[in-house]
């Protein structure tokens, strides 16, 4: 059988670590929209004024506007964590005396920390992403809300002034 529970548990403190750091980066990117989210319920469809929405919306649209260059710098720390992995790599491999299978597993023992590091800011940036989708996406569903909104009262409007008419035909 395979003994799992030690790569488990190194697993498991690796995440301990990392995780927490992935967490307040993305916190501090995204206090704005979490917010700006967080004045909803799951009552506010029916619960907030249009003018609430209308404000939410362009609050939403102008966090969109300036997180968007976060996440895309965030993109470029991941590439450049990346660049920063190979090189080191490339540079031990190239110095290390042996078989290229040995060359190959020392470049990469001994760039573990870099590894790491790159998949932190992978996360990061994933997570920015993330971020960047559900914004846009609320947006929209406030944007629906908003419209289903005029819809309604386009259609009572007109159906009052129908009543009018009929009204108004009925005397003459």
């Amino acid at each position: 059988m395979i003994d799992y529970k030690d790569a488990n548990n190194e697993l498991k403190e690796v995440y301990a670590n990392l995780s927490p750091i992935v967490s307040d980066i993305v916190s501090k990117h995204t206090k704005n929209i979490d917010n700006a989210i967080g004045k909803l319920n799951k009552n506010s469809a029916e619960t907030i004024t249009t003018q609430e929405l209308l404000n939410l919306i362009l609050e939403l649209q102008i966090e969109e506007f300036y997180f968007s260059t976060t996440k895309d710098m965030a993109v470029l720390k991941q590439e450049c964590a990346v660049a920063l992995e190979k090189t080191s790599q490339a540079e031990i491999y190239n110095s290390t005396e042996g078989t290229q299978t040995y060359r190959q597993n020392k470049a990469i023992n001994s760039t573990v920390d870099k590894d790491i590091v790159r998949i932190l800011y992978t996360t990061v940036a994933n997570a920015l992403k993330t971020k960047y989708e559900e914004t846009h996406r609320m947006i929209g569903t406030l944007n629906s809300i908003l419209i289903s909104r005029n819809v309604k009262a386009r259609q009572s409007i007109q159906g009052a002034s129908t009543d009018y008419e009929d009204t108004r035909n009925n005397i003459d």
